[in-house]
């Protein structure tokens, strides 16, 4: 009788240890899912930023060349002014 209260005990200790352990993993599984989530999605973030600054580039490559390479009308693109206002300061001084 004795032995089988001491074997009850054991059970129900390994059961809390399985629950405890199951808690354990299931927390660890969780947060490995989170820290891979918030990977993709700086990675994504990453990704969308480069193809802006990729797009940026080629519409500019594009302005270059429907302009011919001419630098004058090119200069005022490069102060970040549009060009009419380079032109018009030139013409008033």
């Amino acid at each position: 009788h004795h032995d089988l209260k001491v074997h009850e005990q054991l059970l129900q200790q390994l059961w809390k240890l399985q629950e405890s352990y199951g808690h354990y993993f299931l927390g660890t599984a969780q947060a490995w899912l989170d820290g891979m989530q918030a990977a993709v999605r700086t990675r994504d973030e990453q990704v969308k930023s480069m193809e802006e600054d990729w797009q940026r580039h080629r519409r500019n490559t594009e302005l270059y060349a429907t302009q011919g390479g001419n630098v004058r009308r090119t200069s005022g693109i490069m102060t970040g002014e549009p060009p009419e206002a380079t032109m018009t300061n030139g013409s008033s001084r």
